[in-house]
């Protein structure tokens, strides 16, 4: 078998075989708790996992679907930092905006552009973004804005 070695740079070394895995133990370079990937197979175990390599260490359960980074305790997932674009919200205003003025100037594109603002306001809200609520508040208002600008144009108002 090899393995992929996540070292303390966060750098993956490898593929090794376990003959060097072992060396690399005695070298204190691998411990109980450094995370491994199998080449093969892509699971993620701590190498105290693999008997050939610490006979005496206690095997912990490996989680289904973890991942591997640095400063990780055995068996806890590393979660990569993510950062949230602005551009989905910042697209969600642009329509709404949109509705709005094509209200007045193309009159049925208006109600089109809203709705789609409110769509993507859901969209970004169900994905659990910060600007969510905003662009759910934004896009709703609007929305209700061209819905009462047709309302008051189809009852004979004259907008």
């Amino acid at each position: 078998m090899q393995y992929y070695v996540k070292g303390t740079d966060g750098q993956d070394y490898g593929p090794v075989s376990i003959d060097q895995l072992k060396q690399w133990v005695t070298e204190n370079r691998v411990h109980p708790d450094t995370q491994l990937r199998d080449y093969h197979t892509n699971e993620i175990k701590p190498a105290r996992n693999i008997p050939t390599l610490f006979p005496n260490a206690a095997p912990t359960s490996q989680i289904p679907g973890t991942t591997y980074g640095p400063n990780l305790q055995s068996g806890q997932a590393y979660k990569y930092p993510t950062e949230e674009s602005v551009w989905p919200f910042l697209w969600v205003i642009g329509e709404a905006i949109l509705g709005i003025v094509f209200f007045f100037v193309l009159h049925r594109l208006g109600i089109i552009f809203a709705g789609f603002a409110m769509y993507n306001a859901v969209r970004l809200q169900s994905r659990g973004s910060k600007y969510g609520v905003f662009g759910l508040v934004f896009a709703g208002v609007c929305l209700l804005a061209v819905v009462a600008g047709w309302i008051l144009r189809l009852s004979g108002a004259g907008l």
